[in-house]
């Protein structure tokens, strides 16, 4: 392992001895304002994102102590396909009824991992229930076509009425 710190090391020596540093050229371009996270050693933590995350649903609900088994059920369920962060299981539960909502978000320690998850237990079936298995970053696209169809909806019932009533006026 410390050979293979000490090649990397090596490596950006070569790249940044190769850089023009008072050139404006070697800057990378930001696209967009991120927030910056640090671990408990200070060290800028890299990789905040959803890209290894999951939303589970469909799961069955459940109140009181049959929550816990769920969640037991389920982190068995996806740690066959991938290891599952420390802090990376959530489960909302209504705090009024203490049921669960139908869903959870499990973090896996790389994409690659929640891919698998999808592949491999969207639709498995738990108790009377059908799972659905989607990474957290395609519900923007789900989102977006929802809005899409919506309008595209809409704009088919205006299509429709104004056939229906030129009908109903050359009759």
């Amino acid at each position: 392992m410390a050979e293979d710190v000490e090649a990397k090391a090596e490596q950006l020596r070569r790249q940044l001895s190769s850089m023009d540093l008072n050139s404006d050229q070697n800057l990378p371009t930001i696209s967009e304002e991120r927030d910056v996270f640090y671990d408990d050693r200070g060290l800028v933590i890299d990789n905040i994102g959803f890209d290894s995350v999951v939303v589970v649903d469909n799961l069955p609900v459940v109140g009181g102590e049959e929550v816990q088994r769920l969640e037991s059920d389920v982190r068995k369920i996806f740690g066959a396909v991938g290891v599952i962060k420390k802090d990376g299981f959530s489960m909302p539960v209504n705090p009024r009824t203490l049921e669960n909502l139908g869903h959870c978000y499990i973090e896996f320690t790389t994409r690659q991992e929640a891919e698998l998850a999808t592949e491999n237990i969207n639709g498995y079936k738990y108790d009377k229930s059908k799972l659905s298995v989607t990474l957290y970053d395609d519900l923007n696209s789900f989102v977006d076509n929802t809005q899409e169809l919506e309008s595209y909806i809409a704009e088919g019932y205006e299509r429709i009425a104004g056939i229906g009533d030129d009908v109903y006026t050359n009759s």
